[in-house]
């Protein structure tokens, strides 16, 4: 059996999936082909040891890999739209190599002017329609997940999906 059929999105089999057949592996390829949204959805199912198998943990744990950071002059726009054309004046320091690079942010030490040591986390451009975008592919696949599997609808992918949205949206 493929992931495919197990979601819904390809011909039916006979008999009911059970979330023992899905293949851990397919599913953080999948995830990580969905994009940021599949990879941070991931990153947060790998914390829940009383819902997935040790197995799951461990290939769901496999997405808090470090991404590869975007060089600053990708990110600099970002700030300029924020702060402005001269946004380098509300620091006394910015470290332009990131701390942290991340599917939706990078993270960066900086100084304030008040002296305060500080860190500023700046969203990838063009990540919050990505993630609309994406966040609509995975409730379709929830809805289609739960019709097709009585094991998958009653932990409510649908209802979990919807609230994660909302709390990454803030």
């Amino acid at each position: 059996m493929n992931l495919g059929n197990a979601l819904g999105i390809a011909p039916f089999p006979e008999e009911d999936v059970s979330p023992e057949h899905l293949r851990p592996k397919s599913m953080v390829a999948l995830l990580r082909d969905i994009g940021p949204i599949g990879v941070k959805l991931g990153q947060l199912l790998a914390t829940r040891g009383d819902v997935f198998s040790d197995e799951w943990i461990d290939a769901l744990a496999s997405l808090q890999d470090r991404v590869e950071p975007l060089p600053f002059d990708a990110i600099e726009p970002v700030l300029v739209a924020s702060w402005g054309e001269k946004w380098e004046e509300d620091f006394t320091a910015f470290e332009r190599d990131p701390m942290a690079s991340a599917s939706i942010a990078q993270t960066y030490t900086a100084t304030l002017l008040n002296s305060s040591d500080v860190i500023v986390k700046v969203r990838r451009s063009g990540t919050a329609a990505r993630l609309e975008a994406d966040m609509r592919i995975l409730v379709r696949l929830a809805k289609l997940s739960e019709r097709r599997s009585s094991d998958i609808a009653r932990y409510r992918p649908v209802e979990f999906l919807q609230t994660f949205g909302k709390n990454l949206a803030r």
